[in-house]
């Protein structure tokens, strides 16, 4: 039941995210323009934060740019919402990753009250996984839990 009661939150709030990832793709590329890949305007930082980028993405428009619209897409909702529990450890990266691991695949189910969020992670080669996450992203270590769907495959 609190399952349930959970997807009655999540997917209005999904909704809304999804939604202002579509804008964040235009707004991010006109934030690009002239000095917002060194400064980003109040307006765009719902989106973008040029003095919170990591280096390896600052070497290029197009490189922030992929960073802000695609792999952060929407950085400003970052504190809107509580984790309420620590991540369970270990997690399914500090499973598959590590080079040295006998793990090829790892998932996790983990709920708490509403909040509910499912992780699989298979080590497809060396450097290379296959990742589905879904539900609400319980991560230690930053303030960033709100709706997630991750599905990619990469390093």
């Amino acid at each position: 039941m609190k399952t349930f009661m959970g997807l009655l939150l999540f997917v209005p709030i999904a909704c809304i995210r999804a939604a202002l990832w579509i804008i964040g793709w235009i707004a991010t590329a006109i934030s690009l323009v002239a000095d917002g890949q060194h400064h980003t305007p109040r307006m765009w930082k719902m989106w973008a934060d040029a003095a919170a980028t990591p280096a390896a993405y600052s070497t290029s428009r197009w490189r922030k740019y992929v960073w802000w619209a695609w792999r952060n897409p929407t950085r400003g909702l970052k504190g809107v919402f509580k984790q309420p529990i620590p991540e369970v450890q270990p997690n399914p990266d500090n499973l598959v990753r590590p080079s040295m691991s006998r793990h090829k695949y790892a998932s996790r189910w983990m709920s708490h009250g509403i909040y509910w969020e499912y992780w699989y992670l298979r080590k497809l080669e060396p450097g290379k996984y296959f990742e589905f996450r879904f539900g609400w992203k319980f991560v230690d270590g930053n303030d960033e839990f709100f709706p997630t769907l991750q599905l990619r495959i990469g390093g």
